[in-house]
Parts: structure tokens; C-alpha cells; sequence
């Protein structure tokens, strides 16, 4: 099976969090969509690898997705080596996305840089016919960077006015990582707390101010956007 848009992420929920109404918006455009996550989550201060999996799936059926993998490579302990980087790229050689989409390359999580390095790197070893893995040689048009915890100045915004409340659902699929009114427990993370939704609200906000809309979402891309027609004006 192909996609049009494949989304990477260290851990379960990361799509969802920093791009969630962005992959609504795509999947109401027309376009097949899928996520790859590294890990289980194993490490996380909440939940356990069971619990995440539920609400994973729970996450998946809301935004509709063609595909979803998880390589399962551990969660705070895989590496930047051959092995793993032939997986990635079987990933975008099965899937044959024209889109690929990755966590910024600066971060306070150690996975989430690990996770863009990688898939940087798989994403231009893809495209080389004699680099052989199970699959044939194939490479994306476009590889996209999304803004989890680092804040950087963005290539484009993308507007999800019409699909941030959908995200917000998402985040709220994951009962055991974020705020939840009915759990009380003396476990307390610096997402799980009720303001946090407020931050990420107030960053869409932020983003769509600076691009004339309601909610975006910020993404960065080293090579330089061109068009084919001007933007709607």
C-alpha cells in the first residue's frame, strides 16, 4: 500500500501532539495518510505499554489512517545504526509517500532528535538505487519538520482552524499522558498538568495569528518551498 503523507515519530502520541490537526486537515483533503513510531513508550512516567497501545488505537481510528507501524526499536535506548536506519527506509520504500513528515532536529528529548536524525538520513538513502533493502529504491519530494518541544522560526504554517478542536480530541485520546479530570494520582508530568492544553492552544493560536487564520500548526523544511501557482490570495 502507498500514502501520500507518512509522519514519523519517536513515541506513540507525538504526531498527535504537535501535528494532529494538521493530519486531520490532510486526511479531509483527500490525501492517505500514516504514522511509523519508533517505540511502545515504554519509559513513560504514566501508563503502560498496554494502556498506550489502547489509546494509540483509539487515536488511529480518529484521524482515519491508512497505516500505522511501530517498529518497537526501545524507547530511550535506540540507536543511530545500519540496522535500524534499512528499517526506516524499507518504511518509505514499502509506503512510497510523497510527503514525509519528522520531529525539528533540536530538542529537549533526547529520542526526538535521534528520531529526526534517522529519518533524515533514511529519507536520502532511500532514494539511491544501489542501496539495496527489501524494498526498491524510492525518495519522497518533500521532507517536513514539525515543532514538538523546540521553537524555531518556521518555513510555512499550515491552517487547522477547522480541525484544531479534532486534535484536541487526539491529545484526549491518550487518558494516561495528559490531563485527565477523572484520574486523580500523585503523578504529575509537565504535559499532564490542566494548563498544558492551554499552552497548546495558545501556540496554534500564536502560529495562525502570524499567517492570518485562527489555529496553524509550524513546520520547518531545509530546502526552499517553490510553487507552481501563487497561494490563494
Amino acid at each position: 500500500m502507498s500514502v501520500d503523507i507518512l509522519a514519523f515519530a519517536a513515541h506513540p502520541d507525538d504526531v498527535e501532539l504537535t501535528m494532529g490537526g494538521t493530519m486531520l486537515r490532510l486526511k479531509q483533503q483527500g490525501y492517505s495518510t500514516g504514522i511509523i513510531d519508533f517505540t511502545r513508550g515504554e519509559l513513560s512516567t504514566k501508563g503502560t505499554v498496554e494502556t498506550r497501545q489502547k489509546e494509540t488505537d483509539d487515536a488511529s481510528e480518529i484521524l482515519q489512517l491508512d497505516v500505522r507501524e511501530n517498529l518497537n526499536l526501545g524507547d530511550g535506548i535506540f540507536k543511530e545504526n545500519e540496522e535500524n536506519r534499512q528499517r526506516i527506509m524499507d518504511c518509505i520504500r514499502k509506503y512510497t509517500p510523497k510527503i514525509i513528515f519528522a520531529p525539528y532536529k533540536t530538542d529537549r528529548h533526547p529520542d526526538h532528535e535521534r528520531c529526526s536524525r534517522m529519518v533524515r538520513e533514511a529519507h536520502f538513502y532511500s532514494g539511491l538505487k544501489h542501496y539495496k533493502t527489501n524494498y526498491s529504491h524510492y525518495r519522497a519530494n518533500h521532507l517536513y519538520y514539525y515543532m514538538a518541544n523546540t521553537v524555531f522560526e518556521p518555513s510555512f504554517i499550515f491552517d487547522v482552524t477547522d480541525t484544531f478542536e479534532g486534535r484536541i480530541q487526539l491529545i484526549k485520546a491518550y487518558k494516561s499522558q495528559f490531563f485527565n479530570p477523572e484520574k486523580k494520582d500523585d503523578e504529575v508530568t509537565p504535559i499532564s498538568r490542566p494548563e498544558f492544553l492551554e499552552y497548546i492552544r495558545a501556540r496554534a493560536r500564536f502560529y495562525g495569528e502570524k499567517s492570518g487564520v485562527l489555529y496553524g500548526e509550524a513546520f520547518y523544511t531545509e530546502s526552499i518551498p517553490r510553487y507552481t501557482d501563487f497561494p490563494e490570495l
